[in-house]
């Protein structure tokens, strides 16, 4: 996993959903003591780490499943009489009393808000226009569907639950996640060396598991399937499936078993030639596999994701760049607005990359700059318009109404196009020089008279 370019870009999201590895991890550790030694304190760590979990991303809602199952495994293949079964259940009551004791803020939250704690789980099962509609004004809404709507949408997309399974299982091997912002679209998650011993791994570890009563061993294939599930189950959004996201919880068991039949195979190496000749051939078989997948993974991750993540994102950090010289050298933050057009930037991005990620200035409508202007030279805080400071506007290149209007209210500006580090993507700027407090005024006075 070391060498994996999956966990790497999912590192690079900086979102919640990069911690789904690491709680599926600390659970899987505390879950297998607790099913082999069934000691209190394991099954107290375990609903530590799941109660923590929970507040993450939605796949770690999963793994209370993962759980139950072990639970059941440790049942029929650990506990020899019903005093041992009586303790693992008690046990796995302490688990559910300690995860519940860390949940409870979320749940409260889920208490008050149903809606919003299972919105996106609701919507990849049944399908947005079930749990939400358009109001008068164009804004989405929630709603709240009947049983006999949620029954009938899930039977509609049930058929593809079975496509959605095959299409999961191939993610490692043949084809990954389409979205370019999760890493390389239509890329396996694996190499082609880690995806061999993963095939190889899975099968050694059934006839591992299979000659031992070890329930920690059996829960790994099962848990596998279960966390797959959070992608598998998008079965009204096919085209999300397979996600590197949502099956992330996946990634301790399946690099466990690759890891599984590399140790296996160095073992065998060093047995059959014996010595230093085997320690030496099996030192090399190391080095040469990690190589190997240490140059495809770097690969996919500096070049295909790379390539694909440049043409499909938006040159925020371009037009970011601008924002933070502008106001370092000529207007301030406060002075500097950004004019939405559909389908456009989000002015929070430009913010973020320009250095203020609490940027306020988004301008929704070129109908309301007048307006937005007056209130912004109201501020008390860092982001006040200083009148006797140079205006900038970043606009869509699309937008000529904005520029005609730019254009009228300060015909002193000076309209610029910026052609970003992508060849096509550009964009518009339009500077205006210090008004004053008159020549502000004579702007609202002008500007706020004629839109009435």
């Amino acid at each position: 996993v070391a060498v994996s370019y999956w966990h790497i870009a999912l590192s690079r999201l900086a979102l919640r959903i990069v911690y789904t590895p690491l709680i599926t991890a600390l659970v899987f550790i505390y879950l297998t003591r607790a099913l082999r030694d069934n000691r209190r304190i394991d099954w107290i760590n375990t609903g530590l780490a799941l109660g923590v979990g929970l507040y993450m991303y939605q796949a770690v809602r999963m793994l209370p499943v993962v759980i139950i199952i072990g639970l059941l495994l440790a049942l029929v293949l650990r506990a020899r009489s019903w005093v041992e079964r009586t303790r693992y259940v008690v046990n796995f009551l302490a688990l559910v009393v300690i995860a519940f004791a860390v949940f409870v803020p979320l749940f409260r939250f889920t208490y008050d808000y149903p809606e919003d704690f299972m919105r996106r789980t609701s919507g990849r099962l049944f399908g947005d226009s079930i749990t939400q509609t358009t109001d008068d004004d164009g804004n989405l809404v929630a709603r709240q569907p009947t049983l006999d709507e949620l029954w009938s949408a899930f039977q509609a997309n049930l058929p593809v639950l079975t496509q959605n399974l095959r299409n999961a299982l191939l993610m490692y091997h043949w084809k990954g996640d389409v979205a370019w912002i999760n890493g390389a679209p239509n890329k396996p998650a694996f190499d082609a060396a880690s995806g061999a011993l993963l095939v190889a791994g899975l099968g050694a570890w059934l006839a591992w598991m299979l000659r031992r009563r070890d329930p920690a061993l059996w829960l790994i294939p099962p848990a596998i399937f279960v966390m797959i599930l959070p992608s598998a189950l998008a079965i009204a959004f096919p085209i999300e499936n397979p996600s590197a996201t949502r099956m992330s919880g996946t990634l301790p068991e399946v690099y466990l078993l690759a890891a599984f039949a590399f140790g296996l195979l160095l073992l065998g190496i060093n047995r059959v030639f014996g010595g230093r000749v085997g320690a030496l051939l099996a030192g090399v078989m190391l080095t040469g596999v990690l190589a190997f997948a240490a140059l495809a993974n770097a690969n996919t991750y500096f070049d295909d994701f790379r390539q694909s993540y440049l043409i499909s994102s938006k040159p925020y950090s371009d037009a970011g760049a601008i924002l933070r010289q502008f106001a370092l050298t000529e207007g301030g933050y406060g002075n500097a607005f950004l004019v939405a057009y559909p389908y456009w930037w989000d002015h929070r991005a430009v913010g973020i990359d320009g250095g203020r990620i609490d940027w306020p200035n988004g301008i929704v409508s070129r109908d309301e700059i007048p307006t937005f202007l007056r209130d912004a030279a109201l501020r008390t805080d860092a982001y006040r318009l200083d009148v006797n400071k140079p205006l900038l506007f970043i606009y869509s290149p699309d937008d000529v109404d904005t520029e005609l209007r730019l254009r009228l209210w300060f015909p002193g500006g000076l309209a610029q196009p910026i052609q970003s580090y992508q060849p096509e993507d550009t964009y518009r700027i339009y500077r205006v020089p210090a008004l004053g407090e008159s020549g502000f005024a004579a702007f609202l006075d002008e500007a706020i008279t004629s839109e009435d």
